[in-house]
């Protein structure tokens, strides 16, 4: 269980003409109901963010619905130990009890990354804790002070890349398969840091017809998000977009009622949520601020898109208005 890995008990091959991947099925007791926060909708935005899986849903009424991979490049992994500024205390215990290591220090500079000698006896001195006791021998006492200490310590960041982020180019190709838009564009952010962990902001955004209200999705790590959107570090960004700044209806704190899809995508090693049940990610400043950032940045690329239509329009119409004259003109000289 600490490692996630099997004990292998025996190794031998054996034919398997049978379909391969990953099938999950699963038995409950309750109502089927599609739309909205539903096991439909999840399993689409699922497919949205993972355009990598080839996924195929038999709902319970035993329609087959399937989403097809767009690329065949899967996200690029690294393993990293703990950050001590991403670690919950109760992991913490549960590590001091697992260590292998005998002494407190070492347990510090072997089981954390970003952690070297000098910082480890910084954080052990504004802990009050002696560098040789036994990491097992410690009480809830000393284990509080011990997580202070290491929250309270200035600690290198873990490099970017440890994130997995979907990527521009895929997020256009994803919304343009889902949904067709007229328009779309995406932006991926350059790397920000909030309490030592860095994370990337993501965001996407699908225009007009066949989309025909404003919907917002949101994931954290690639997971959708359905529940507790107002709690959400994501609806806290979007409440502060001006809309009407980019050729939009909508004030600050309202909605656009334009067709519009906009999707965000904050990635990290360590996210913040506002509970355990990982619903929504919480509204820090410095996340709610690249987010917001990222949003701006898509809706420029709106903005022109629309300021652009506009004009074609305009010209269109201008274009219609001279033409009648130029009939009726042409019909009076011909007198």
């Amino acid at each position: 269980m600490k490692t996630n890995s099997a004990d292998i008990i025996e190794r031998r091959y054996i034919s398997w003409p049978k379909k391969h991947g990953t099938s999950v099925e699963v038995t409950l007791k309750g109502v089927y109901m599609k739309g909205k926060q539903s096991v439909d909708e999840y399993i689409q935005l699922t497919a949205l963010a993972n355009p990598h899986a080839n996924i195929i849903y038999i709902t319970p009424k035993g329609e087959r619905i399937t989403y097809n991979r767009l690329t065949t490049k899967l996200p690029t992994l690294y393993e990293t130990k703990p950050h001590p500024h991403g670690i919950e205390i109760g992991v913490l215990e549960r590590m001091l009890k697992e260590t292998i290591y005998n002494d407190i220090k070492s347990f510090l500079i072997r089981e954390f990354s970003s952690i070297g000698e000098k910082t480890a006896l910084e954080i052990l001195q504004k802990a009050n804790l002696d560098s040789e006791k036994n990491p097992k021998n410690l009480t809830f006492d000393e284990i509080e002070r011990l997580y202070n200490a290491m929250q309270n310590t200035k600690v290198r960041a873990i490099s970017a890349k440890y994130i997995t982020t979907i990527g521009k180019d895929v997020i256009i190709e994803s919304l343009s398969k889902m949904f067709d838009p007229e328009f779309i564009t995406a932006v991926t952010r350059k790397p920000a840091v909030y309490r030592g962990m860095p994370f990337i902001v993501e965001a996407g955004l699908a225009y007009g017809k066949p989309i025909e209200e404003f919907r917002v999705y949101r994931f954290a790590n690639r997971v959708p998000l359905l529940y507790r959107s107002g709690e959400c570090a994501i609806t806290y960004a979007i409440r502060e977009i001006d809309w009407r700044k980019y050729g939009l209806n909508g004030k600050k704190g309202e909605t656009p009622t334009e067709p519009l899809i906009i999707m965000v995508h904050v990635a990290s090693v360590w996210l913040p949520f506002t509970s355990e049940s990982k619903e929504a990610i919480a509204p820090y400043p410095e996340i709610v601020k690249e987010i917001k950032l990222a949003l701006k940045d898509a809706l420029r690329d709106l903005a022109i898109y629309i300021k652009k239509k506009e004009s074609l329009t305009y010209i269109g119409d201008k274009y219609k208005n001279l033409y009648g004259y130029g009939i009726e003109l042409a019909t009076h000289l011909a007198k």
